[in-house]
């Protein structure tokens, strides 16, 4: 099973404490920068486009030079605080 990872865009996204939490982390900013333009910062995926699809979380926890499980955590606070989505594939 593969997460990809896309920018979630709800223009009625409250600023709640989830999402301060979310954007008071440098590495969470720069993962939704990346996912902005995710063919700029990511390279090309076997399976599916970079922006259709998302990006797979291996490749930000590559970028970010964490493990996946540090990545996953980032990525979990960013979904709960609305501003990114994750769907998983099979």
């Amino acid at each position: 099973m593969r997460k990809t990872i896309s920018p979630k865009a709800d223009p009625s996204t409250l600023l709640s404490t989830h999402v301060i939490k979310a954007l008071a982390n440098d590495s969470r900013l720069e993962i939704l920068r990346w996912l902005k333009e995710p063919r700029s910062h990511f390279p090309p995926q076997a399976e599916g486009d970079l922006v259709a699809d998302g990006v797979c979380g291996l490749f930000i926890a590559q970028k970010l030079g964490v493990g996946q499980p540090t990545a996953s955590e980032h990525l979990r606070v960013l979904v709960h605080a609305g501003v990114a989505l994750v769907e998983l594939e099979s």
